[in-house]
C-alpha cells in the first residue's frame, strides 16, 4: 500500500511511504527525480499499473490546486502531467482507475472547488495517453458523448448530490461511490454504481443477507472522510466520521 501526502496542523507532506502487508512495516520511499508535487492534503490518487497518479488537493496554507502528477513507482521519479485540466481546482474530491496497465481511464467525482467555491457534483473521464501518460479530461456529469443515457441514470437523476469526503473504489466495469458530506446533509446516505459500458448510474443495492459481521447495510451507513477498498470482491469500509464522532468500525457493505 502505497501513502502519498496528508496534513497535520496546518502542515502538508509530500512524502511517500509503502506499508508491507506480510512484515506489518513502513518504508519511506524517497524520490529519484529533481521535482515532485508541492506538499498537500484532501487530493486524490489513482494507481495504473505501476504509475501513481496524484490529482489536486490544497496546501497548507488553503491554496486549492488544479495540478496533476504522476510517480513511476519503479524508478520513484514525479512527472508533472498538467498544471491544470478542464476539472479546474479542487479537494475532497475521489477518483479511481479502471482499464488496462499502461492506459485505460480515471474517473473523478465531487469536492470542493475554488471557482465557484461550492460543493461539486461533476464527474470526470480522464483518459491515460500510453504514448506519453498524460491525461485528457473530459466532463461526463450529464452523460456520455458517445452513448445516449436517460436523464434518471446520470449523476442527478440518480440522487447522486454535490459532496466531499467520499470514497471512490473501481469495478470490473466501473466504479462506485460512497458517503461523503454536502451542503444540504452532513452524512448522504446510499453507495452508487457507475457502469462503464452503458455511462449510468444506480442506486447500489444489497440485500441483509449479503452484509457479513454487521445488520447495516449500505443505504443505512453514514460516513465522510473514511476510507474504502475493493478486498475480494467486496465493498469495504472502514474509518471515518458519522454523527459527528470517529469512527473505528469497519464494514463489508456490498458484493461489487
Amino acid at each position: 500500500m502505497l501513502v502519498f501526502g496528508g496534513e497535520r496542523s496546518s502542515y502538508a507532506f509530500n512524502d511517500v511511504w509503502w506499508f508491507n502487508f506480510a512484515s506489518q512495516s513502513w518504508t519511506y520511499m524517497a524520490p529519484k527525480s529533481l521535482t515532485a508535487p508541492a506538499p498537500r492534503f484532501d487530493h486524490s490518487s489513482a494507481l495504473v499499473g505501476d504509475t501513481l497518479y496524484i490529482i489536486g488537493g490544497r496546501t497548507g496554507t488553503g491554496e486549492v490546486l488544479s495540478d496533476v502528477w504522476k510517480l513511476d513507482i519503479p524508478s520513484m521519479a514525479w512527472t508533472q502531467v498538467a498544471e491544470t485540466t478542464s476539472m479546474g481546482a479542487r479537494f475532497g474530491h475521489a477518483s479511481a482507475a479502471v482499464g488496462g496497465e499502461s492506459g485505460g481511464a480515471v474517473y473523478v467525482y465531487g469536492g470542493f472547488t475554488s471557482t465557484p467555491a461550492d460543493f461539486s457534483n461533476s464527474f470526470f473521464r480522464c483518459m491515460v495517453v500510453e504514448s506519453t501518460g498524460s491525461m485528457e479530461c473530459e466532463d461526463i456529469t450529464d452523460g456520455c458523448p458517445d452513448v445516449n443515457v436517460p436523464s434518471s441514470a446520470r449523476v442527478s437523476g440518480v440522487g447522486l448530490t454535490a459532496r466531499t469526503g467520499h470514497s471512490m473504489v473501481s469495478t470490473a466495469g466501473g466504479v462506485v461511490v460512497f458517503g461523503g458530506s454536502d451542503d444540504t446533509s452532513l452524512e448522504p446516505i446510499g453507495a452508487y454504481s457507475f457502469t462503464e459500458a452503458t455511462c449510468a448510474w444506480s442506486l447500489l443495492s444489497v440485500a441483509a443477507g449479503e452484509v457479513q459481521g454487521a445488520t447495516q447495510v449500505a443505504v443505512d451507513l453514514t460516513r465522510h472522510d473514511h476510507a474504502a477498498v475493493k478486498l475480494a470482491g467486496w465493498l469495504v469500509v472502514t474509518g471515518g466520521v458519522s454523527g459527528g464522532d470517529f469512527m473505528g468500525s469497519t464494514y463489508v457493505t456490498a458484493a461489487l
